[in-house]
């Protein structure tokens, strides 16, 4: 069992160039959902944007699920103001944005829109009225995309921590609020960039859920294999070769959540192929293989494509995962 699981573990760290090297995408014919992964069975149900617990509270009013034109250029302005708020409030782990909250990231917005950053603003609006309308008729995605907004947010954050040269006075606030509303990280091996728990919680899961598809009836989710799932990959992150290796580990939250959103949406011709590529990833190609274009999603594909976090995926999460 030991060394399935070490084989399973090295083949994982491959494969991670698969899933997180795909920035855009078309869509996949849905399926009948699958609404338990197996490892989140106890988690709290999350509050949620979409169906909010107080309709009498008019300070995060909903988007429209349409995406109807705008005639106003400030109409769309104060549109895409509401839908950073709303991304932010999927996120938050005290379920209600303060009104202190609001006003910080209502002000950073506004500081970049008069500073010329339209584009970046704006991006939300390409995403996230297709984002509620898939929650809406898929909630087994709801915890999906919330972890995938949470991965990119910190992703985001932990960049800008890096550079704090380049961040003016309003945009820390956005940030601000975005580093309490995910919390503090907690890093499992010191390093440029280190290594943190939720990095190794995601790889952890995904490892589990591979192993389960390819070997049904049996599991390795267990207390002492994801003792030992944390240990190969805290040594493997230690002797990586590169900072491109550790980052590709260091970003597996983001990995494993778009495989919950690629699988959750993908139909069984999807999943196996998604199972072959992760399974194959170790070993080299044969020469007549054919090379089938890699699983996608519309909506997936759109919210990496907008937002400030697409400049930073396009520069540190395209890269090989350590072999």
């Amino acid at each position: 069992m030991k060394r399935s699981v070490l084989l399973l573990l090295n083949l994982s760290l491959v494969a991670g160039s698969l899933i997180t090297g795909s920035v855009a995408g078309a869509a996949t014919p849905p399926k009948p959902l699958k609404t338990d992964w197996g490892y989140d069975a106890k988690v709290k149900p999350a509050f949620h944007p979409i169906a909010r617990a107080k309709p009498q509270s008019n300070r995060m009013s909903m988007l429209p699920v349409t995406t109807a034109p705008v005639e106003k250029e400030k109409d769309r302005q104060a549109q895409a103001v509401e839908a950073w708020l709303e991304v932010y409030q999927l996120v938050s782990m005290d379920n209600e944005l303060t009104e202190q909250q609001q006003k910080l990231v209502q002000q950073s917005l506004y500081a970049k829109l008069i500073a010329g950053q339209n584009a970046e603003v704006m991006s939300v609006l390409e995403f996230w009225p297709t984002v509620k309308r898939v929650c809406q008729l898929m909630p087994a995605q709801f915890e999906n995309y919330k972890d995938l907004f949470k991965a990119l947010l910190r992703l985001e954050l932990r960049t800008a921590q890096q550079n704090p040269s380049n961040l003016s006075e309003k945009a820390g606030g956005e940030l601000e609020v975005i580093a309490q509303l995910l919390g503090p990280e907690r890093v499992a091996v010191p390093g440029d960039p280190p290594l943190t728990d939720a990095a190794i919680q995601a790889y952890a899961n995904m490892a589990c859920f591979i192993f389960e598809q390819n070997h049904p009836g049996r599991t390795v989710d267990a207390e002492d294999n994801r003792k030992l799932f944390a240990n190969v990959i805290c040594d493997k992150y230690r002797n990586a070769p590169d900072a491109a290796s550790r980052e590709a580990m260091l970003n597996f939250d983001l990995t494993w959540a778009k495989f919950k959103i690629l699988w959750t949406k993908g139909t069984e011709a999807d999943h196996q192929q998604m199972l072959d590529q992760w399974n194959t990833g170790a070993k080299p190609a044969a020469p007549t293989a054919v090379k089938r274009p890699p699983v996608t999603d519309m909506t997936l594909g759109a919210v990496l494509n907008n937002g400030p976090w697409k400049k930073i995926l396009l520069a540190k999460i395209v890269k090989p995962a350590v072999q």
